[in-house]
């Protein structure tokens, strides 16, 4: 196994910025287009694509209870077994809309 060739997906856990802040952060460093999907409602999700046709999903995390639900959300894949971020070629990408994210 070459661990050059791996993949890996992540998924990040926010509080204190609604899901629609988090979406925005992603599409300041990725580009693309942002949509509020409202469905499942109760997840309130949020989805950014990004310029390279990939698909960050923002939405809420019930396992996250300091903080009101408004404000807590998960960032993570939009589609079951895959994730929009490779860490070999996305590595600055995903710390620069870290670091915005918490910036806003």
């Amino acid at each position: 196994m070459n661990l050059k060739e791996i993949h890996y997906g992540v998924e990040i856990e926010t509080v204190k910025r609604t899901r629609e802040q988090i979406a925005w952060a992603i599409h300041s460093v990725v580009g693309g287009t942002v949509r509020h999907v409202g469905i499942p409602s109760g997840y309130d999700p949020w989805e950014v694509e990004d310029l390279r046709g990939r698909v960050w999903k923002v939405v809420g995390d019930a396992s996250l209870t300091s903080v009101p639900a408004h404000l807590r959300a998960e960032v993570g894949e939009a589609e079951a077994g895959e994730s929009p971020v490779d860490f070999h070629p996305a590595e600055r990408e995903i710390h620069g809309w870290i670091s915005l994210a918490f910036r806003a």
